[in-house]
């Protein structure tokens, strides 16, 4: 493994942005906790809590396709640092402004929809950086060591979060994310990419047209877009149904927490597999993977064992994280490295806009049919809207470039950013 898997990491500018995004990355898990009991400390009203993260996520939405034509216009380096310390500096703001005084529910509002929109820009900047840094045949390694340290993240954020929240207060939780991100903008300051001519088009909207005719000339791409719009919608109800279903079929929240552990360690796996996994039709093995994970709502209408949910957790998470990693992988290798950062955003676009429907639909799906019968659908239509994929001959035929390279260890990348 350390010749093979990790050898990305011996590329320095890769192993700069690496950290970068892990700190950035522990700083983003932190925030949904923070913010909950920050904003239930001032207000004790859910409804408030609702709009302080309604607003986040509706900036985030907003900006997330200016946020490509930035990435894609300026160096992508200097969009990540700046985008990261706005967030830097909201993130300070706020804590303490709760810890000396008591901000008012817009002024929350306010810096929270300014974090919102710099997570936007940030984004798709990100999503255009790590071809610039690694070496080609190191590139899948590279976004799975991403992905997996994202995932450790999202299970160790909110846990600290919680520790911090309890023992020391709101506004100390709110300022270890302004820390966290202020940890990355140091090993962000440190990469050393070129940034290559790119065409000059000053026409904000002409701009965004070259990306999305970019995506829909693809139909591996937008096909798997799609695919993945809708799934993202149906987790939405899951997340919010599987809870349920642990506490009506099984007696409390333990299968759930059991369900949730076993999937980070189902992504720790993914991972692994992945880093090793090299194909020169990747989507064919990546898209059954990936149909895996709706097998899990499918195990909770079941009243399957507990045991046997946390086996069910554990490939599920395997196959979305090596369908994520090779997709990703996919994109750099495909779309130009002037247009890429605007085409990741049309693909952040589908999952903000359906997800929070996801969640907002669940409990009236569940009021119709019931936890058990919506929990089954939701499996079962996942599943189809996966597979049906593999009858795209452009998604079992897309290749992936570096297949017969060999992996390079310890080259140092100088990319573009």
């Amino acid at each position: 493994m350390a010749n093979y898997g990790m050898a990305a990491l011996r590329e320095k500018n890769f192993r700069r942005l690496f950290l970068a995004q892990t700190a950035s990355a522990l700083g983003n898990a932190l925030v949904p906790v923070a913010i909950a009991f920050a904003v239930l400390d001032l207000t004790d009203s859910p409804t408030a809590l609702g709009i302080v993260l309604g607003t986040r996520a509706a900036t985030q939405l907003l900006f997330i396709l200016a946020g490509g034509v930035i990435a894609d216009r300026f160096p992508r380096r200097v969009v990540m640092i700046a985008a990261d310390g706005v967030r830097c500096l909201t993130g300070a703001a706020v804590g303490m402004l709760l810890l000396v005084a008591h901000p008012s529910l817009w002024t929350l509002v306010v810096l929270f929809g300014i974090d919102g929109i710099a997570a936007a820009v940030f984004t798709p900047a990100a999503a255009g950086m790590t071809p610039a840094v690694v070496s080609p045949g190191n590139l899948q390694q590279a976004n799975m060591l991403q992905a997996m340290t994202q995932s450790a993240a999202a299970i160790a954020g909110p846990a600290i979060a919680g520790v911090l929240v309890v023992t020391a207060g709101p506004g100390w939780a709110v300022l270890a994310t302004a820390a966290s991100l202020a940890v990355g903008l140091v090993f962000l300051g440190r990469i050393r990419v070129d940034r290559p001519p790119r065409p000059a088009d000053p026409h904000f909207l002409r701009e965004l047209r070259q990306g999305w005719d970019e995506l829909r000339g693809r139909t591996w791409f937008w096909a798997v877009v799609l695919s993945s719009t809708a799934v993202n919608g149906l987790i939405g109800v899951y997340m919010v149904l599987g809870p349920q279903a642990s506490r009506q079929f099984y007696g409390g929240a333990a299968v759930w927490a059991a369900a949730v552990t076993a999937g980070g360690v189902g992504a720790a796996l993914g991972g692994f597999v992945t880093m090793r996994l090299r194909r020169r039709h990747p989507l064919r093995t990546a898209v059954p993977l990936a149909a895996l994970y709706g097998l899990l709502p499918i195990a909770f209408a079941a009243g399957a064992p507990p045991v046997v949910i946390m086996a069910v957790s554990v490939l599920g998470s395997v196959g979305a994280l090596t369908f994520g990693g090779v997709f990703q992988t996919l994109v750099q290798q495909h779309i130009p490295e002037h247009l890429l950062s605007r085409v990741s955003a049309y693909e952040w676009v589908g999952g903000l806009l359906v997800y929070p429907m996801g969640l907002a639909l669940a409990g009236t799906l569940a009021g119709l049919a019931g936890v058990r019968t919506t929990l089954l659908w939701v499996g079962a239509i996942q599943v189809a809207v996966v597979l049906v994929l593999l009858l795209v001959r452009d998604v079992r035929n897309v290749r992936d470039r570096t297949v017969d390279a060999p992996v390079t260890i310890g080259e140092e990348r100088h990319g573009s950013g």
